[in-house]
């Protein structure tokens, strides 16, 4: 509790770090209540201040219902504004909000937050680029790209890839 409470005061006068690390705390009830209110109290607190971090994970408790009412716009704001920091995961997430429908079907912007996220490495992100191209979803279909990015999500440790890249490389046709 001294490191909660030492980290209380920090985040109190501003330190967005602090914040971020109470808002975890309380989170996942790590050396503090599990209080998902207070979490996204304080993530929003250290994302006001630009944690791309902190912006990513209150996008995630909105878009989750998480400590709050689930809100996929404000969701989509916040995975906005953590991609524009950089944020790897928001831009995958932004992939999927439109690939998916949680906002509105748009592969065009799925495809282009999918291919910024897969350009930082992200496996899950890559793997949905292949699904893209292997059934044309808002794009040409292209096997050989499909193979492409199922072998660099592969690379990254997705099973579900590896076994696209196993099934196409044995000339098994699946859908």
């Amino acid at each position: 509790m001294e490191r909660y409470e030492r980290l209380l005061t920090a985040a109190q006068q501003g330190d967005a770090q602090a914040q971020y690390e109470i808002a975890y705390m309380h989170y996942y009830g790590k050396d503090a209540e599990k209080d998902r209110v207070k979490a996204l109290y304080w993530y929003q607190q250290a994302a006001r201040q630009g944690n791309a971090q902190a912006r990513y994970e209150t996008a995630s408790m909105y878009f989750r219902g998480k400590g709050t009412e689930m809100d996929k716009l404000e969701a989509l704001h916040w995975y906005v504004t953590a991609a524009q920091l950089g944020s790897t995961q928001a831009r995958s997430e932004l992939g999927n909000m439109y690939h998916y429908g949680d906002i509105r079907v748009d592969p065009e912007r799925a495809l282009h937050w999918y291919q910024k996220a897969a350009d930082r490495g992200d496996a899950s992100a890559r793997y949905e680029l292949g699904q893209m191209y292997y059934s044309g979803d808002g794009v040409k279909i292209d096997r050989i790209k499909a193979l492409h990015w199922y072998k660099k999500a592969a690379e990254r440790g997705d099973a579900r890839a590896q076994e696209k890249v196993d099934r196409l490389s044995t000339g098994y046709v699946y859908k």
